[in-house]
């Protein structure tokens, strides 16, 4: 999906997984709201 880079890496290898999955969706949900 993403390129590996440093934040992108430490997706999904954080102290849970469950944030990473939480903070993706909450991106998904916010930028079209302002796009």
């Amino acid at each position: 999906m993403l390129p590996t880079c440093g934040h992108s890496r430490s997706w999904g290898y954080g102290p849970s997984g469950g944030l990473g999955i939480i903070l993706v969706i909450l991106i998904i949900l916010v930028l079209p709201g302002r796009l």
